[in-house]
């Protein structure tokens, strides 16, 4: 299953390009996500005095880094970002942003990189939910992956994640042996979304956990429908 990394950077440009706005322009403005600007404000003025001032702007350059495809000197920036400025917003920011690569590199332990962004429950849970879900599976801790899911899938119904959410459910049921329970899933996923490019793949999963129980006409009865149902997705 591909997720988009764009999305997520996106969204957290926008993000940081709200913070920083309103920090140095005093401008009014509101992410996707629905955090208005007086609420940018309280976050940031809870944080230490200590804090400087640059510290949005400096996130703000590691998103612009990533967006350029310069990971390795993002990666480098928002370590710096955690480093000078902990127990802010903009650590916590930094430390997600830092998961998502680490996730992306299928490194063990990114797990650690998700607890500590925390604060950003307010603003993008569902990607938090995500992301953890996809660091446990690294680490090959299926039940709290599954769990992590579960809960974005039931607290977030509108999120634009359950989908991908349900399918990457159903792919960590069957990578933890649980091939029943994950043919299950995925036939309720094509059946749920018939028109969608999901449903095909859904289907030939379905067929993939079927062929591990052994119940091979079952299989093959998915692979058929995928050839009369969905024709277009059948290569």
């Amino acid at each position: 299953m591909r997720f988009d990394k764009k999305v997520v950077l996106r969204n957290l440009t926008g993000l940081a390009t709200a913070l920083a706005l309103s920090l140095v322009l005093s401008s009014c403005s509101q992410h996707r996500y629905g955090v208005a600007e007086p609420v940018v404000a309280v976050e940031y003025a809870s944080a230490p005095p200590s804090v400087s001032p640059s510290a949005p702007l400096e996130f703000s350059s590691a998103v612009r880094a990533l967006k350029l495809g310069h990971k390795a000197e993002a990666a480098s920036m928002l370590a710096r970002v955690g480093s000078e400025h902990p127990g802010t917003i903009w650590a916590g920011r930094s430390s997600f942003l830092s998961g998502v690569l680490a996730v992306e590199r299928g490194e063990a332990g990114a797990i650690a990189m998700f607890e500590g962004a925390d604060a950003l429950k307010e603003t993008i849970p569902d990607y938090l939910a995500l992301y953890r879900a996809r660091a446990y599976a690294i680490d090959n801790d299926h039940d709290k992956a599954i769990a992590a899911l579960d809960s974005l899938i039931n607290d977030y119904t509108s999120s634009s994640l359950v989908p991908e959410a349900l399918f990457l459910r159903s792919s960590y049921l069957m990578d933890s042996g649980r091939n029943g329970e994950a043919a299950d899933a995925f036939e309720a996923i094509a059946s749920s979304r018939p028109e969608s490019s999901m449903a095909s793949r859904a289907l030939l999963k379905a067929a993939e956990a079927h062929l591990g129980l052994g119940n091979n006409m079952a299989a093959a009865a998915l692979i058929k429908k995928i050839y009369v149902d969905h024709p277009a997705d059948k290569a």
